[in-house]
């Protein structure tokens, strides 16, 4: 910030999609408590992802933590997007990242690829800031460009429908599927992550678990 004194309240949203299984979003609302100044908002995506790895460890992996390849990542209209392909399998996943504000986009060898927004704000005033993003699968012609598609349909559905619809899903989820159990709230409580849980994991479209 450029400003002297006061200070920042930042908060973080996140959503991870149950009716669309590829999607996530974060909001990020940044509020003045007495500061007055400039902002700037970062948001990357990094398609060098390197999975964690103990030797000592029987738990976890104890060879190469890299799994994926970078195939092509670019900067271009309004996204940042990154394919990737698993070293040992070929198959081909697309990950990109859309926001609901303008900024600049920066692609640098060897670096994430990111985005930038900067505005002014003053005392008391809150600016709210969207990233929508896609994980997808690519099996066919076309799943690309659906991607893109879907992604731009969050966008300008926008946050709180996304939040609206995973309520609805999950109403519906503990409706039908939820095992009670009578004066006993630290079972009904691990009963209910147990089952949250195999919501999480569970795949629906026949390929995925």
């Amino acid at each position: 910030s450029e400003a002297a004194s006061g200070s920042l309240r930042v908060t973080f949203t996140r959503l991870v999609s149950f009716p669309l299984r590829d999607i996530f979003a974060v909001e990020c609302r940044v509020t003045s408590l007495g500061f007055s100044g400039n902002v700037t908002v970062e948001s990357e995506l990094n398609p060098d992802v390197r999975n964690f790895t103990d030797a000592s460890d029987p738990r976890v992996a104890s060879g190469s933590g890299q799994m994926l390849r970078t195939v092509r990542r670019s900067c271009a209209d309004g996204f940042l997007s990154a394919e990737v392909e698993t070293l040992r399998s070929k198959r081909r996943l697309l990950c990109a990242v859309l926001h609901d504000t303008d900024g600049t986009y920066t692609d640098t060898e060897n670096a994430p690829l990111r985005f930038s927004s900067g505005f002014c704000l003053h005392d008391g005033e809150t600016v709210t800031f969207h990233k929508y993003s896609i994980y997808r699968e690519l099996l066919a012609d076309g799943d690309e460009a659906a991607a893109y598609s879907a992604l731009r349909s969050c966008r300008d559905s926008g946050f709180a429908a996304l939040s609206s619809a995973q309520r609805s899903f999950l109403d519906a989820f503990w409706a039908n599927a939820r095992v009670t159990v009578s004066d006993d709230p630290a079972l009904q409580t691990q009963l209910d992550l147990c089952l949250y849980g195999m919501l999480c994991s569970a795949g629906t479209d026949g390929k995925s678990n």
